[in-house]
């Protein structure tokens, strides 16, 4: 039987999973997300919780089939990393594909924007399917992730959903993670 892992990086809480090829949940993980100093402490975390749950799911990183990593903004999915995270203010670039791939035995790695994976999830694993939709996820950011006639759009960078720094407060009374005010 093939396993999959996903890893949620989130600003506050990172979580992992591993699957098997009917779906169904193996082992789960969670655990803070590492506030710097600086990305290589998110990128071992990271890569600390993958081992945890696949050792739960009596698994090596080698074992599974491929990997999927979701996570906050801004993207480069080209080079498979975060680059500026506002809500992350110690660090500056957090490799996210390369780790990954690496700790599953250079194994596929993807890399999809948080609420892009939310929509993927909602787009083809409910009950009905929607064609169009948006999905808006609020935490510790704000993002949200589009699928328009069944295809989810991506964007430049995988970053088509940002919505978190539109100034909805023109007195900026608030200051945003990115140091800008008045965000939503």
């Amino acid at each position: 039987m093939a396993y999959y892992a996903g890893i949620d990086l989130g600003a506050s809480n990172l979580r992992a999973v591993v699957a098997d090829g009917e779906a169904r949940t193996v082992a789960r993980g969670k655990r803070p997300t590492p506030q710097g100093p600086d990305g290589g402490a998110v990128e071992a975390a990271m890569v600390d919780l993958l081992r945890s749950v696949c050792a739960e799911a009596g698994l090596a990183p080698t074992d599974l089939a491929a990997a999927a990593v979701a996570s906050f903004g801004p993207l480069d999915l080209a080079a498979g990393t975060v680059e500026g995270p506002a809500n992350l203010a110690e660090v500056d670039r957090i490799r996210l594909r390369a780790p990954v791939a690496e700790a599953i035995g250079g194994g596929p790695a993807y890399v999809h924007n948080d609420a892009t994976a939310g929509v993927i999830g909602e787009r083809f694993f409910t009950d009905p399917n929607p064609d169009d939709m948006v999905y808006l996820t609020i935490s510790s950011g704000i993002g949200a992730g589009v699928a328009v006639d069944g295809h989810v759009l991506r964007g430049w960078d995988g970053n088509v959903g940002e919505v978190g720094h539109f100034v909805v407060d023109p007195e900026g009374r608030r200051t945003c993670g990115c140091c800008g005010t008045g965000h939503w």
